[in-house]
Protein backbone atom coordinates (compact mmCIF):
# COMPACT_ATOMS: atom_id res chain seq x y z
CA UNK A 1 0.00 0.00 0.00
CA UNK A 2 1.16 3.70 -0.80
CA UNK A 3 0.09 6.45 1.65
CA UNK A 4 0.33 10.19 1.19
CA UNK A 5 1.30 11.75 4.52
CA UNK A 6 -0.13 15.22 3.91
CA UNK A 7 2.32 17.72 6.66
CA UNK A 8 -0.76 20.06 6.98
CA UNK A 9 -4.51 20.92 5.64
CA UNK A 10 -3.76 22.84 2.50
CA UNK A 11 -1.66 19.68 0.78
CA UNK A 12 -4.30 17.26 2.08
CA UNK A 13 -6.78 18.94 0.45
CA UNK A 14 -4.48 19.18 -2.56
CA UNK A 15 -3.72 15.87 -2.31
CA UNK A 16 -7.55 14.72 -1.96
CA UNK A 17 -8.59 16.98 -5.05
CA UNK A 18 -5.20 15.88 -7.40
CA UNK A 19 -5.39 11.96 -6.58
CA UNK A 20 -9.41 11.96 -6.62
CA UNK A 21 -9.61 10.13 -9.80
CA UNK A 22 -6.78 8.92 -11.52
CA UNK A 23 -5.01 7.55 -8.09
CA UNK A 24 -7.80 6.95 -5.99
CA UNK A 25 -5.81 3.78 -4.35
CA UNK A 26 -3.74 6.44 -2.72
CA UNK A 27 -4.01 6.10 0.79
CA UNK A 28 -4.33 10.23 2.22
CA UNK A 29 -3.51 10.92 5.77
CA UNK A 30 -2.02 13.73 7.56
CA UNK A 31 1.01 13.77 10.13
CA UNK A 32 3.48 16.57 10.78
CA UNK A 33 7.35 15.75 12.09
CA UNK A 34 6.69 13.90 15.45
CA UNK A 35 3.63 13.35 15.05
CA UNK A 36 3.89 12.41 11.34
CA UNK A 37 6.27 9.50 12.58
CA UNK A 38 3.97 8.81 14.89
CA UNK A 39 1.02 8.74 12.46
CA UNK A 40 3.74 6.64 10.07
CA UNK A 41 4.54 3.60 12.57
CA UNK A 42 0.14 3.28 12.39
CA UNK A 43 0.21 3.38 8.67
CA UNK A 44 3.28 0.65 8.56
CA UNK A 45 1.65 -1.42 11.03
CA UNK A 46 -1.77 -1.23 8.28
CA UNK A 47 0.46 -2.74 5.73
CA UNK A 48 1.52 0.54 4.35
CA UNK A 49 5.01 0.01 2.01
CA UNK A 50 5.53 3.23 0.75
CA UNK A 51 4.85 6.77 2.06
CA UNK A 52 4.85 10.28 0.46
CA UNK A 53 5.74 13.40 2.32
CA UNK A 54 8.21 16.21 1.94
CA UNK A 55 10.52 18.07 4.20
CA UNK A 56 11.29 17.64 7.44
CA UNK A 57 8.48 14.56 7.92
CA UNK A 58 10.32 12.81 4.99
CA UNK A 59 13.63 12.90 6.95
CA UNK A 60 12.57 12.23 10.75
CA UNK A 61 10.16 8.92 9.20
CA UNK A 62 13.65 7.93 6.97
CA UNK A 63 15.53 8.14 10.22
CA UNK A 64 13.07 6.25 11.93
CA UNK A 65 11.85 4.06 9.77
CA UNK A 66 14.91 3.06 7.81
CA UNK A 67 13.66 0.05 5.96
CA UNK A 68 10.78 2.05 4.70
CA UNK A 69 10.44 3.27 1.49
CA UNK A 70 10.13 7.14 1.25
CA UNK A 71 9.22 9.07 -1.60
CA UNK A 72 10.18 12.97 -0.89
CA UNK A 73 7.63 14.91 -1.69
CA UNK A 74 9.69 17.90 -3.96
CA UNK A 75 9.32 21.74 -3.79
CA UNK A 76 9.14 22.61 -7.60
CA UNK A 77 11.01 25.59 -8.98
CA UNK A 78 7.35 26.86 -9.50
CA UNK A 79 6.80 26.42 -5.78
CA UNK A 80 9.76 28.26 -5.18
CA UNK A 81 8.69 31.16 -7.47
CA UNK A 82 5.68 31.33 -6.21
CA UNK A 83 6.67 31.31 -2.67
CA UNK A 84 9.92 33.69 -3.08
CA UNK A 85 7.55 36.15 -5.15
CA UNK A 86 4.41 36.28 -2.84
CA UNK A 87 6.95 37.24 0.18
CA UNK A 88 8.72 39.88 -2.66
CA UNK A 89 5.27 41.90 -1.52
CA UNK A 90 6.34 41.73 1.95
CA UNK A 91 9.55 42.76 1.68
CA UNK A 92 12.91 42.24 -0.19
CA UNK A 93 14.72 40.84 2.77
CA UNK A 94 13.63 37.24 2.84
CA UNK A 95 14.85 34.79 5.47
CA UNK A 96 14.55 30.91 4.17
CA UNK A 97 14.53 29.20 7.24
CA UNK A 98 13.62 25.25 5.59
CA UNK A 99 15.22 21.92 5.60
CA UNK A 100 18.04 21.54 2.99
CA UNK A 101 15.39 19.72 0.48
CA UNK A 102 13.16 21.93 0.86
CA UNK A 103 15.02 25.12 -1.08
CA UNK A 104 17.15 23.39 -3.71
CA UNK A 105 17.20 25.58 -6.60
CA UNK A 106 17.11 28.57 -4.58
CA UNK A 107 19.85 30.36 -5.01
CA UNK A 108 19.52 31.46 -8.44
CA UNK A 109 16.05 33.56 -7.42
CA UNK A 110 17.66 36.94 -5.88
CA UNK A 111 18.68 38.13 -9.15
CA UNK A 112 15.43 37.18 -10.77
CA UNK A 113 13.28 38.32 -8.31
CA UNK A 114 15.25 41.18 -7.31
CA UNK A 115 15.34 40.31 -3.08
CA UNK A 116 18.10 39.59 -1.04
CA UNK A 117 17.59 35.66 0.49
CA UNK A 118 19.39 34.17 3.15
CA UNK A 119 19.04 30.88 3.83
CA UNK A 120 18.71 29.53 7.63
CA UNK A 121 18.48 25.51 7.13
CA UNK A 122 17.05 23.54 9.99
CA UNK A 123 17.95 19.96 10.74
CA UNK A 124 14.63 19.60 13.14
CA UNK A 125 11.64 20.76 14.07
CA UNK A 126 12.95 22.18 17.41
CA UNK A 127 15.56 24.75 15.98
CA UNK A 128 12.88 26.54 14.01
CA UNK A 129 11.74 29.15 16.29
CA UNK A 130 15.72 30.11 17.00
CA UNK A 131 15.97 29.94 13.11
CA UNK A 132 13.12 32.25 12.57
CA UNK A 133 13.91 35.04 15.20
CA UNK A 134 18.14 34.52 13.95
CA UNK A 135 16.82 35.86 10.54
CA UNK A 136 14.55 38.87 11.89
CA UNK A 137 17.43 39.64 14.42
CA UNK A 138 19.99 39.61 10.95
CA UNK A 139 17.52 42.10 9.10
CA UNK A 140 15.05 39.79 7.49
CA UNK A 141 11.76 41.43 6.75
CA UNK A 142 10.16 38.13 5.82
CA UNK A 143 10.16 34.26 6.27
CA UNK A 144 9.52 31.93 4.32
CA UNK A 145 9.45 28.02 4.78
CA UNK A 146 7.35 25.06 6.14
CA UNK A 147 4.78 24.40 8.30
CA UNK A 148 6.84 24.54 11.43
CA UNK A 149 8.31 27.69 9.96
CA UNK A 150 4.78 29.68 9.33
CA UNK A 151 4.04 28.47 12.97
CA UNK A 152 6.92 29.44 14.65
CA UNK A 153 6.52 33.22 12.70
CA UNK A 154 3.21 33.36 13.94
CA UNK A 155 3.67 33.32 17.33
CA UNK A 156 6.11 35.75 17.76
CA UNK A 157 3.78 37.96 14.90
CA UNK A 158 6.73 37.68 12.50
CA UNK A 159 5.39 38.24 8.66
CA UNK A 160 6.18 34.67 6.73
CA UNK A 161 5.07 32.99 3.57
CA UNK A 162 5.08 29.72 3.57
CA UNK A 163 6.10 27.06 0.64
CA UNK A 164 3.24 25.50 -0.86
CA UNK A 165 3.00 22.12 -2.79
CA UNK A 166 1.67 22.24 -5.99
CA UNK A 167 -0.24 19.52 -8.11
CA UNK A 168 2.46 18.91 -10.26
CA UNK A 169 4.72 18.01 -7.62
CA UNK A 170 2.20 15.60 -5.92
CA UNK A 171 1.40 13.77 -9.11
CA UNK A 172 4.78 13.25 -9.64
CA UNK A 173 5.84 11.51 -6.52
CA UNK A 174 2.65 9.30 -6.80
CA UNK A 175 3.72 8.34 -10.00
CA UNK A 176 7.31 7.57 -8.88
CA UNK A 177 5.93 6.02 -5.58
CA UNK A 178 3.90 3.72 -7.87
CA UNK A 179 6.75 2.50 -9.63
CA UNK A 180 8.80 1.56 -6.88
CA UNK A 181 5.47 -0.31 -5.88
CA UNK A 182 5.26 -2.33 -8.58
CA UNK A 183 9.25 -3.27 -9.20
CA UNK A 184 9.26 -4.31 -5.44
CA UNK A 185 5.89 -6.33 -6.45
CA UNK A 186 8.16 -7.83 -9.42
CA UNK A 187 11.26 -8.79 -7.60
CA UNK A 188 9.30 -10.26 -5.03
CA UNK A 189 7.13 -12.55 -7.41
CA UNK A 190 3.94 -11.43 -6.33
CA UNK A 191 2.56 -9.20 -9.70
CA UNK A 192 1.09 -5.91 -9.61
Amino acid sequence: MITCLAPDEKILSTAQTALARSHADIRIEQGLLSAGVEKARELINDGTEIIITRGGTAKAIKETFPDIIVVELPITGFDILRTVHQARSLGRRVGVVAFASMVLGIDCLPSILDVELRQYLIENEFEAEAKVLQAFRDGAEVIIGGVITGHEARKHNLPHVRSQCGAEALLHSVREAKRIYAARRADSGKGT
